[in-house]
């Protein structure tokens, strides 16, 4: 297995379409007694504005590519194209996107703590870049976390904190390599605080507004939303005034159907800051 990854940045441009979905990311069940509320402002996280601005993007993705902060980048990149909670995000380990052969799948259902909706997320061609690359550069193992913080100091993973819809919102970290039974702990994923200091700095970028860990998922709902030709939401209103539906939402859930071919397409068509970490690779190569 880790020869087979080490063995991905060669073959980065020969990624073959393979089964999509064939993952399911479930949540950690856990018993309603046992949730621990998060120490985060909820007001700020909520309020997270989206980054609209694709350039400033790209400049971020070139400077800290240049300033050798490779995870902020990745990171970036990852969350504004996957659209996915940060919990979700920081979750990941190597083996829930990668197959039995090394490969990197298309894509996994997950189920979502808040609505307990599954869905569909769907791996484009910038996420792809990015994972091969942190595996390649931190040296993963199949049941590493993905995104870890850069730097020297060593931040090993204790627990998740999570919320009372059963969703990761902060992860406890220790600076004690072994546990209690002696066993090696492993690096841990990036903190909501590290996530929040991160999108601040989009600011030094040129992006307006106020940026937290939920803008990777704010930004992806802003550009997602300008794929094809969507109904404005007065077309919506004023079909189902002419249908004579009790409320908008009947509506949505009986005749707004959006096939996963059409949110396959629309979320490989998204690639925010490819282009930028690609050049950034091709710089670091030289």
């Amino acid at each position: 297995m880790v020869q087979k990854m080490s063995e991905l940045m060669a073959i980065r441009h020969d990624i073959s379409t393979r089964n999509p979905l064939i993952n399911v990311v479930k949540k950690e069940v856990i018993p309603h007694g046992k949730l621990r509320s998060a120490r985060i402002d909820k007001i700020r996280q909520n309020s997270a504005d989206a980054i609209k601005d694709e350039n400033a993007i790209n400049l971020a993705v070139t400077t800290w590519c240049a300033e050798k902060r490779y995870s902020r980048a990745a990171y970036l990149i990852f969350s504004i194209n996957g659209g996915l909670r940060y919990g979700d995000n920081v979750s990941l380990r190597v083996k829930d996107v990668f197959d039995e052969h090394g490969k990197i799948i298309d894509g996994f259902c997950l189920i979502e703590g808040k609505t307990d909706v599954r869905r569909s997320v769907y791996i484009n061609e910038a996420m792809k870049l990015v994972l091969e690359f942190m595996v390649k550069y931190k040296n993963l193992q199949p049941d590493d976390f993905i995104f870890t913080a850069d730097g020297n100091r060593r931040a090993y993973f204790e627990s998740f904190v999570y919320d009372e819809n059963g969703d990761i919102v902060d992860v406890k970290t220790t600076g004690s390599k072994y546990d209690e039974y002696g066993k090696i702990r492993k690096r841990a994923p990036i903190t909501t605080k590290t996530a929040c200091e991160w999108y601040a700095e989009m600011e030094r970028f040129g992006a307006k507004g106020h940026f937290s860990s939920h803008s990777g998922r704010n930004t992806f709902r802003y550009f997602i939303s300008k794929y094809g030709e969507s109904e404005s939401y007065e077309d919506i209103v004023l079909a189902s005034q002419c249908l004579g539906h009790a409320s908008v939402r009947t509506t949505i859930e009986h005749y707004c159907k959006v096939s996963e071919e059409t949110k396959r397409n629309a979320a490989n068509s998204l690639n925010l800051g490819l282009s930028a970490f690609k050049e950034s690779l091709n710089y670091m190569m030289l």
